[in-house]
């Protein structure tokens, strides 16, 4: 067997261009699956539910006292389901904690109250208007997915309403 034989020389190209057909099918098949999971990661942000506080007032005015009003909306395109929400009030004379105790179907665009009686002896707001809300959210999406939210709001008087101190809400 020669190396000048045209059919050595023929099999060796046809070899050599294999191997480079094996390398450039590896490097496209990288690069769709990236491009596959980038695509999903846009799909599932554009299309599910992001549910926030978008509300949070003290009523005064209210009997038997004054209650705490948090207004919870979907802003996503998809529905939120199994939507349930801690919320615990921080004071200087103490804490109080309120779960929704249901578990709540909100659609977009959609949105439910939460109101939370103070406890004059536990919080008295009166006396000492500086106080926290720290409300917790979590909820699933269309498949499986399961989403949290968190926040902490200072009240800072009649003036100034509440405050977003830390926290997460998308």
């Amino acid at each position: 067997m020669s190396w000048c034989n045209p059919s050595v020389i023929l099999t060796a190209v046809i070899a050599g261009c294999t191997i480079v057909y094996v390398f450039l099918t590896a490097f496209i098949w990288r690069a769709t699956l990236q491009n596959t999971k980038a695509t999903r990661e846009i799909i599932q942000s554009a299309y599910r539910p992001y549910v926030n506080v978008s509300k949070v007032e003290l009523d005064r005015i209210r009997l038997p006292g004054p209650e705490v009003i948090v207004t919870v909306r979907n802003k996503g395109t998809v529905p939120a389901r199994r939507i349930s929400s801690t919320i615990e009030l921080r004071a200087a004379g103490g804490n109080q904690t309120v779960s929704s105790g249901k578990e709540v179907f909100l659609g977009p665009d959609s949105e439910f109250h939460i109101s939370i009686g103070l406890n004059a002896a536990t919080l008295p707001i009166n006396s000492a208007p500086g106080f926290q809300i720290v409300i917790n959210v979590s909820y699933d999406g269309a498949g499986k997915d399961h989403y949290t939210a968190s926040g902490t709001y200072d009240y800072k008087g009649t003036s100034h309403g509440f405050s977003m101190s830390e926290g997460r809400m998308d």
